[in-house]
């Protein structure tokens, strides 16, 4: 029997996976779901103590609340249904589990970086019509709205928007998640912490090789020249060449993050 992944019992920790996500974060997913219905109320209700008539939220602020509800959710889906595996007791329980390593990291991260926000953006979309069809907003479907503006244009540029939504989305989900399963306590402002030192060190590196450029009039002269005579000399490559960049960025972050959460939880011991 192959100790690294078979499939039933992969399955067997996957269902565990999603029963204890349906126990531990259900109520909380359905509230957060149903903000295309609340939030409405809530803004017409605001809006006759104001103005004193009845006003319904548009498109742009549906598409910041959802962000708002997006945010939410990968803050604390992770530590509500994984942060628990600290513990002592519970991880004793965990680890008890007749799955392998790999097939608990592999469970755990499409469960958190893949199904939960899909389902999300799914019901989320949906309330979104039904709100939209009872007159409760006002405006294009959030659905609609992200098909309609899948691609990014600017002179000749096209960046493929929905695809930087999706691999965002999952991005940080598992970010939250790393921080749940390896903090014990604080789980979500230690990983935010972290990240903010992270953006830190990254100014430390940059800034000097900035100022270095700007402070060489000539070789920053040269180096502007020299990316100038480049764009112009690729400018029907542009887009290929960006769309390249951010897919090798997104590529070396999740092979990062990956084998970190993969290396956590086979380290995981009570």
């Amino acid at each position: 029997m192959n100790n690294t992944f078979n499939f039933r019992r992969f399955f067997k920790i996957f269902t565990y996976d999603i029963n204890k996500s349906i126990k531990n974060y259900g109520v909380t997913f359905i509230v957060l779901s149903m903000m295309p219905i609340l939030s409405p109320l809530i803004y017409g209700v605001l809006s006759l103590c104001f103005s004193f008539e009845w006003n319904v939220p548009g498109l742009i602020s549906r598409c910041a609340i959802f962000a708002t509800g997006l945010a939410v959710l990968i803050l604390t889906f992770a530590p509500s249904v994984y942060g628990k595996i600290t513990d002592k007791r519970y991880g004793s329980e965990y680890l008890m589990i007749p799955a392998s390593p790999f097939e608990k990291f592999l469970s755990m991260t499409i469960v958190t970086g893949i199904v939960i926000p899909f389902a999300f953006t799914l019901s989320y979309g949906l309330m979104d019509l039904l709100a939209l069809g009872v007159s409760l907003s006002e405006g294009e479907s959030l659905l609609a709205f992200f098909f309609n503006h899948r691609v990014l244009g600017n002179e000749g540029v096209a960046i493929r928007m929905d695809a930087i939504f999706i691999l965002s989305t999952c991005l940080y989900s598992l970010i939250i998640l790393l921080g749940s399963i390896y903090f014990k306590k604080f789980k979500v402002g230690k990983t935010l912490l972290v990240l903010f030192a992270l953006s830190i060190l990254m100014s430390w590196i940059s800034v000097p090789v900035i100022n270095m450029l700007i402070g060489n009039a000539q070789v920053f002269e040269e180096f502007a020249l020299n990316v100038e005579e480049w764009i112009l000399a690729n400018t029907d490559k542009i887009e290929i060449y960006l769309n390249i960049f951010i897919d090798v960025v997104y590529i070396i972050e999740y092979a990062v993050l990956l084998t970190l959460l993969y290396l956590r939880v086979r380290k995981i011991k009570q």
